[in-house]
């Protein structure tokens, strides 16, 4: 079992079969996690990519 820490509030998270780009949320705190690396495993802030709807809405202003 994989660890790393949440980069939000600390938390140690343990991560069963991580795999990069995987999602998660902190148990502690409820940020959401992205796996961004597996060696050493390291986790950052999941950010939305634009959905096609925003991307249209921002074309039109």
């Amino acid at each position: 079992m994989d660890r790393s820490s949440c980069p939000e509030c600390g938390f140690l998270l343990e991560v069963g079969e991580p795999v990069e780009g995987q999602c998660l949320t902190c148990p502690r705190c409820h940020a959401r996690l992205e796996i961004v690396s597996l060696e050493p495993l390291e986790l950052d802030w999941a950010y939305n990519e634009p959905s096609l709807m925003d991307l249209n809405e921002l074309e039109r202003l």
